[in-house]
């Protein structure tokens, strides 16, 4: 299996392993993390280690999105044949989002695709950094906590699904809540951006 082929590599250099996760976390985001988080679990390294890190990197992604939006993209996004994305991006997050930073923060954490979007956004709006850092730490801190907990329990109840199958069924339903709740969304986002494009 794959995880014990690579498992034996990450884990003699624990410092490798929490600075791969970092990087991950700051460029993928939630995937990579679940990924981690059952490598981990299967390994027996430190869970603590592995929410550390992705703390570390989702923020560090986080910030480096915002610094690229404030210096570069903003500009770009108000010229001629990027004005009508960058109207439907403001628009929609004026109209579910009005002036609730933290809201709208927090909520497209958990929303796969929408973080990249929304620290652009926040940086184009012209958020103070330091406000956007306090949003940024508490949302990230939640969804470490709750995207961590959901991959432990996955790879818990893959692990002991014939002794524990009621985990693997935890986990499995949790993960079909957040499916349904992310095409729902993704639906009526969908709805609103063909409404506002007649």
């Amino acid at each position: 299996m794959l995880l014990e082929a690579i498992a034996p590599i990450i884990i003699n250099s624990i410092v490798l392993f929490f600075f791969i996760i970092i990087i991950s976390c700051a460029a993928w985001g939630d995937g990579s993390y679940i990924f981690f988080v059952i490598l981990a679990y299967e390994s027996g390294i430190n869970l603590l280690w592995v929410f550390t890190a992705a703390y570390i990197g989702s923020l560090l992604g986080d910030f480096i999105w915002f610094f690229i939006g404030l210096k570069f993209i903003g500009k770009r996004l108000k010229k001629d044949k990027n004005l009508q994305i960058y109207l439907y991006v403001k628009e929609f997050f004026e109209r579910f989002f009005k002036n609730k930073d933290f809201l709208a923060i927090f909520l497209t954490k958990f929303l796969y695709g929408t973080r990249i979007i929304t620290t652009l956004y926040m940086a184009n709006k012209k958020i103070r950094f330091l406000r956007f850092l306090l949003y940024d730490l508490i949302a990230n801190l939640w969804w470490v906590v709750l995207i961590g907990a959901i991959g432990w329990l996955f790879a818990l109840g893959v692990e002991t699904a014939y002794v524990l199958f009621k985990n693997a069924q935890v986990a499995i339903l949790l993960l079909v809540i957040l499916l349904i709740g992310f095409f729902y969304i993704q639906k009526k986002i969908n709805k609103k951006i063909k409404n506002l494009i007649k």
